[in-house]
């Protein structure tokens, strides 16, 4: 193989690495992963407030949703099924929206949703640089960040994740 031909091949290799982590939505929030999760508290449509630090103890699922999102809307019969198979074993999902909470609480309801969704007002980083929906994290019982997805994930890669926690 000619040299030029080895260069290309890597520079080939290279992007194609860096497009794929990037499509498996890894690289915008990597750093996070291994890192205490910061506190947040969400105003959930059923006016309680839950603060993430007291979930310890328990497997969190934070996820960053929109009622008009497309791949969003379609991960929500996941979470409500890993809610329904999952919950009584320790796992937390919660749906955070910038929307208002009326809008959300008929979405909710017509989606049969049966986890705690709403907002959460003065958001840190990670939370605050969530930049495309659904962005996913994934925090263990002793509230460590140990995935962050962006994008849509099938049934299967959600609960393989949840696996993990």
């Amino acid at each position: 193989m000619k040299w030029t031909q080895l260069m290309t091949a890597l520079v080939v290799c290279l992007l194609a690495a860096m497009l794929f982590s990037r499509a498996c939505g890894r690289s915008e929030f990597g750093e996070w992963v291994g890192e205490q999760a910061p506190d947040l508290v969400l105003q959930t449509t059923d006016n309680r407030n839950v603060r993430l630090s007291d979930l310890k103890g328990r497997a969190v699922i934070l996820d960053f949703w929109a009622t008009w999102c497309g791949p969003c809307r379609a991960e929500i019969p996941h979470f409500v099924q890993l809610t329904s198979e999952l919950e009584s074993e320790g796992l937390t999902v919660l749906g955070i929206s910038n929307e208002d909470l009326p809008k959300l609480v008929s979405f909710a309801r017509a989606q049969g949703v049966n986890y705690a969704v709403g907002n959460a007002g003065g958001l840190v980083s990670p939370y605050v640089d969530v930049r495309a929906i659904p962005t996913t994290f994934f925090i263990d019982r002793k509230g460590v960040i140990r995935d962050v997805t962006v994008g849509y994930r099938s049934y299967s890669q959600l609960h393989k994740i949840v696996a993990t926690l």
